[in-house]
Order: structure tokens, then C-alpha cells, then sequence
């Protein structure tokens, strides 16, 4: 008798905790936000591609694509300001920061187009651990606003 109210009572708990459990494995904190953008930008993410609004959460992995007329621009936590041109694609490929030591890392591989990046936090506590990636380079960010075109 003892087992099977121990059988129910943990098929109850997990009944009622697997929704939790699930949301919080798939859930990730957001690494950004829209801030600005115009024409035909689309985010791709976990393999659908939706369309963003203002304040639209940027997560690591995502891949960031504007049209021949779109333009965007985000901020990141860190206070890293991007800005695509017209047909640009960017991943997000690895993106950590520590708001309470100032301390993290950032590698952007630009596809094509054009990037505008203003450095944040990120850099100032690690100096080169902010990295965009092109097809032919590698640029270690110390502290500055740079301009990237890729084809």
C-alpha cells in the first residue's frame, strides 16, 4: 500500500512540475534587444524565421538578416550597440556577460553586408574578448566602433 502512494504521489509531482521543468531547460535569458529597425529584417531562430517588433529579446544563436531595403539595430546587455545595413546576415554565436563583474565574451560571425558595432562592457574588463568573424578574418575588439563589410 505504501508504494502505490508513493507511485501516485510522484506521478502527481511530476505531472504537475514537468511544464516548469521543460519551460525552464528551453528558456534562456535574453543576451539583447531591437532597438531599431526598418524594411525587410527577419531574426531566424531554432530553425523558424520570424519577423521582429521593437524590444524583440536577441538570444544566442540567433541569426540576424536584413533585406536589400532593411536595416537593424540592437543592444545588447553589455551595452554593445549593432547596426546591420541592407542584405546583411549575422550569428550570434557566443555571448555571456556578468552584470555584476563587468566581465564576459562576444563572437559575431558576420555572412554578408555591412555592421556597424560600438563596443560595450564587454571589452573594457577583457580587453579582445569581443570577436567578429568574417570569412577572411578574425577582429579582436578592444574598446572602439569599428565598420565591417563582408561578402
Amino acid at each position: 500500500m505504501r508504494k502505490a502512494w508513493q507511485g501516485a504521489a510522484c506521478a502527481i509531482v511530476l505531472l504537475l512540475a514537468g511544464p516548469c521543468l521543460a519551460q525552464g531547460a528551453s528558456a534562456e535569458s535574453p543576451i539583447g534587444k531591437v532597438r531599431t529597425l526598418a524594411g525587410s529584417v527577419t531574426i531566424e531562430r531554432d530553425g523558424t524565421s520570424l519577423t521582429p517588433a521593437m524590444g524583440e529579446p536577441i538570444f544566442q544563436q540567433d541569426v540576424l538578416v536584413t533585406g536589400m531595403n532593411g536595416s537593424l539595430g540592437v543592444v545588447m546587455i553589455d551595452d554593445t550597440v549593432l547596426s546591420l545595413g541592407p542584405d546583411s546576415e549575422l550569428i550570434l554565436s557566443d555571448y555571456a556577460f556578468d552584470s555584476g563583474a563587468y566581465e564576459g565574451r562576444m563572437t559575431a560571425d558576420m555572412r554578408r553586408g555591412t555592421l556597424a558595432l560600438t563596443s560595450g562592457e564587454i571589452p573594457k574588463a577583457s580587453p579582445g574578448a569581443l570577436q567578429v568573424r568574417t570569412n577572411r578574418m578574425i577582429m579582436g575588439i578592444r574598446g572602439t566602433t569599428i565598420l565591417v563589410s563582408a561578402e
